[in-house]
């Protein structure tokens, strides 16, 4: 690569305060830090168990309903290839085999734009949680198509964790945003700039991510319109089961 083409890549390199992947490794293993020694943790649509790594203190357990192989149906954005052989409960997400109240923590990281019903899912996940529980949930607002035909929503606001935690009785909820409009629109550059495109109009991409990266860094900007996605993180009411 010549000397200017390694300038521009270097400038035009996402900083990490806005790249999604940092952001949510960032408070995935924060929260998973928080749960004490040896509590029983369930890692709902685990996929290839990326988070695996911050349970080593947990008694971890993962599931996964193990039909996304990569390929998909060859629509949109695939991964290519995809590992769940290692998934220890293979089941739908609506009826995991596990007893109620059975885990001390659930753990379901970008998972319910896959799931054709996701309140379902909440309350399935909320049944296996023993009351004071902790229920630890990141989506996105908005998302492009992935692991198509398994991508059902492009994505979540913050009025339907509130809603559907509060009628299960969570409590301590905490919903915060991450990323921005701009955020977003960076990453769906990256994923221009993956494709096959001609060198000029990269270069018109790579100048039009760089000149985002101030509106994206700014915290100021109204994330209340338009964020990248959501990290939840709620205790279980101790009087309820579902």
């Amino acid at each position: 690569m010549s000397f200017l083409g390694r300038l521009i890549m270097e400038r035009t390199k996402t900083p990490k305060e806005i790249d999604r992947e940092v952001m949510l490794e960032d408070w995935v293993s924060r929260q998973l830090k928080s749960i004490p020694q040896g509590r029983k943790l369930i890692d709902v649509g685990a996929g290839e168990q990326k988070y695996k790594k911050h349970c080593l203190h947990l008694d971890y357990v993962s599931q996964d309903f193990c039909q996304y192989e990569g390929a998909g149906n060859g629509e949109a954005l695939q991964t290519g290839e995809w590992d769940t052989s290692k998934i220890d409960l293979v089941s739908d997400i609506t009826e995991i085999p596990a007893e109620d109240c059975s885990f001390d923590a659930v753990l379901c990281t970008e998972v319910l734009e896959h799931v054709p019903d996701p309140i379902r899912a909440i309350e399935e996940m909320s049944r296996i949680l023993k009351p004071g529980g902790i229920m630890m949930i990141t989506a996105p607002f908005m998302s492009e198509t992935h692991f198509a035909p398994y991508h059902f929503c492009t994505g979540f606001d913050k009025y339907f964790f509130s809603h559907h935690l509060e009628r299960l009785g969570y409590k301590d909820i905490v919903i915060e945003p991450y990323g921005n409009v701009y955020t977003k629109l960076i990453n769906s550059i990256d994923i221009s700039l993956g494709s096959e495109m001609g060198a000029f109009d990269k270069l018109i991409c790579l100048g039009a991510k760089h000149s985002l990266f101030k509106y994206a860094l700014d915290n100021r900007l109204n994330k209340e319109i338009a964020c990248y996605g959501y990290n939840v993180r709620a205790v279980k009411g101790i009087n309820k089961n579902r």
